[in-house]
């Protein structure tokens, strides 16, 4: 009898009889585990280098950029795929599961650790840096003079530029 994907069981009936031919029967049962066998996949190569994308200079992972690709696990199924973020002093700053779609990282760099765990409870790991650009803020004012077509006189605006 297979019980989920990676433990199985059997049950013996042991019937034991004496030389006055009285008998007796009970059940023995006998469970194991048969995966021991992490799954695998594949991470991005680091480090991964970003421009901030967001208008707080930040970077806003879109779609599955950074999630782990071939998932494959030896028993079937569908692993269960959780992150943790870290500041490079090593401490936590975020975790979920599944796509680190929507996250958003700081400029500098984060250390991104994927573990892949499968129905049996094996789990395999990788890291990898995000490393978010600094942004470029340009401001300042700017002078127009009208071109004796459709403009007259002078004006003054106050403009910041950054990069999208």
């Amino acid at each position: 009898m297979i019980l989920g994907e990676c433990e199985k069981r059997q049950t013996w009936t042991v019937i034991a009889t004496d030389a006055c031919n009285r008998s007796t029967t009970c059940e023995v049962t006998y469970t194991w585990v048969m995966d021991s066998e992490a799954p695998t996949f594949t991470c991005p190569t680091e480090p991964v280098i970003v421009t901030p994308n967001t208008p707080d200079c930040r970077y806003m992972v879109m779609g599955n950029e950074f999630d782990p690709t071939s998932v494959e696990d030896n028993c079937g199924g569908t692993p269960k795929m959780t992150y943790t973020l870290y500041n490079t002093g090593g401490g936590e700053i975020g975790s979920g599961s599944a796509t680190l779609e929507g996250a958003k990282f700081d400029i500098g760099n984060t250390i991104v650790e994927w573990t892949v765990t499968d129905a049996c409870g094996n789990a395999a790991t990788c890291s990898f840096v995000v490393r978010v650009q600094p942004c470029i803020r340009i401001t300042g004012n700017l002078i127009w003079e009208g071109d004796n077509t459709d403009m007259t006189g002078v004006g003054l605006a106050r403009v910041e530029l950054t990069p999208s």
